[in-house]
């Protein structure tokens, strides 16, 4: 229960902690000794940047943490010269790049990449080495920096390079990992026509891996992406949709600000994961709602759809936007933006009000733990609960600046908020240019495809109303 789950959460801090720890005593002893195998602190590089993913880590605004990260690995993994390492190192680059808006600094990561890496002979070292194949996965970035450029033959040749070339000769054991790998050929591709083949792709080399009874991260969101896949597709039968609107309205437990409703909740860590990979699912539930309220009768359901929708909607605007309302994640907010936009104006010609701020997800009590990087150690503790948390001080030398990086603990999260001075690697005005231009091109393709793809002509008024797309 609470317990289970408040244990869980202190162990996720320990480790992240130790995770830190560990690169700072690795700096502080290199610093006059040679290691024989530097290799050992490799997945260290690897596994905090996939806590940044899961939403565990979270920084400031120029990404400083992250940065960081890929710097010292990169620099640490060509010296030691194995493709498996060196490969993985630049993998995270081209995603960092890809996920921020530099997509044609993340193509030159991946073309460093691809003069290496052979994934028949490297594929499963490096699985060994980082619990998945991650290097396989700056293929699937790749499309996506290809689609944002609007390079679209060679994006869609991307993707079928990652179906017919990859997906045979890697290990399907490891099923987050090849989730990882298809999701966002799933996330182009779907929007281009094909979502019915990619529901079957999924279901293939993702859904038919996971034995029975198995807790596995990819089950959030493989309801709502085969739900969605089927309505997009056409395949989706009256049974399918009458399943599907039940789930929505009568689902696990959430709330807003009206109190206790029903609905699916999407666990924040995989939310954050999706939606820094290019697609969120609760903007998936979103879409979802929007189609079936386009294709159901009865009005209470309809306009519980729609609320529902809007609800779902806000949570992912959420995820894809700073604390000043700017969006830092173009390639999933491209799709998010015209879905949410649709579902206001069907809200506004059914008079129904909405409020931006709705939530899902139940809130409970909160501790907040206050500390520093590579620094002093203040654990300072804030609770909201009954529960009284002691003050621990450790003390821990600076390995790289006299200035004291602060980092500040949360039940869930991490968060950097100083620079660190050997970080250099892009301006914002370059991020800017690149993101708002793709974002520009993404939203005239949908604007255009939208309202045919997306609105049943069931209800005419709705997609009269709606028929320049939002």
């Amino acid at each position: 229960g609470n317990r289970s789950a408040s244990l869980s959460k202190t162990h996720q801090l320990r480790f992240t902690r130790s995770w830190l720890d560990a690169i700072d005593i690795y700096e502080q002893y290199t610093k006059n000794k040679e290691l024989l195998n530097r290799s050992i602190i490799f997945p260290i590089f690897s596994g905090l940047f996939v806590l940044v993913k899961f939403g565990k880590i979270e920084q400031d605004k120029e990404r400083t943490f992250e940065l960081q990260l890929i710097t010292k690995f990169i620099r640490e993994a060509k010296a030691f010269d194995d493709p498996v390492h060196y490969t993985r190192a630049l993998a995270m680059e081209c995603e960092y790049f890809c996920k921020v808006g530099k997509y044609k600094k993340a193509l030159t990561s991946f073309d460093e990449l691809a003069k290496q890496y052979v994934p028949e002979e490297h594929s499963d070292a490096i699985a060994q080495a980082y619990g998945s194949d991650r290097t396989s996965q700056a293929f699937a970035h790749r499309a996506l920096c290809l689609m944002e450029l609007g390079r679209e033959s060679e994006c869609i040749a991307a993707c079928e390079h990652v179906i017919n070339v990859l997906l045979p000769v890697l290990d399907h054991s490891n099923v987050l990992g090849i989730s990882s790998l298809l999701f966002p050929v799933v996330r182009i591709l779907k929007w281009r026509g094909e979502a019915k083949r990619m529901k079957i792709l999924f279901q293939e080399h993702v859904l038919d891996n996971i034995e029975d009874g198995e807790k596995s991260p990819v089950h959030p969101l493989s309801k709502p992406m085969m739900f969605l896949l089927s309505s997009c597709g056409g395949t989706m039968s009256t049974k399918e949709k009458e399943e599907a609107v039940q789930w929505i309205l009568q689902g696990d437990e959430v709330s807003d600000k009206n109190g206790k409703q029903k609905g699916p909740i999407v666990p924040d860590s995989i939310e954050s994961l999706c939606t820094q990979l290019c697609w969120s699912v609760n903007s998936m539930l979103s879409e979802l709602c929007l189609r079936l309220s386009m294709d159901v009768w009865n009005v209470d359901e309809k306009h519980t759809l729609i609320r529902r929708g809007l609800a779902y909607a806000a949570k992912a605007d959420q995820k894809m936007k700073n604390e000043d309302g700017e969006v830092i994640y173009s390639i999933p907010y491209s799709v998010h933006e015209p879905v949410m936009g649709g579902l206001r104006k069907l809200a506004e010609l059914h008079g129904l009000e909405y409020d931006d701020d709705i939530s899902i997800g139940n809130s409970s009590g909160k501790s907040r733990y206050e500390a520093p990087i590579f620094g002093d150690v203040v654990l300072s503790s804030e609770h909201s609960g009954t529960e009284n948390v002691s003050t621990q001080i450790l003390k821990i030398s600076d390995p790289n600046s006299e200035e004291r990086s602060r980092r500040r603990y949360t039940t869930n999260f991490v968060h950097f908020s100083k620079n660190i001075s050997d970080v250099s690697l892009v301006s914002q005005d370059d991020y800017e240019n690149d993101a708002e231009q793709a974002r520009v091109k993404s939203r005239l393709r949908l604007s255009k495809s939208l309202p045919s793809s997306i609105f049943s002509e069931r209800d005419k008024l709705s997609l009269s109303s709606i028929n320049d797309g939002p």
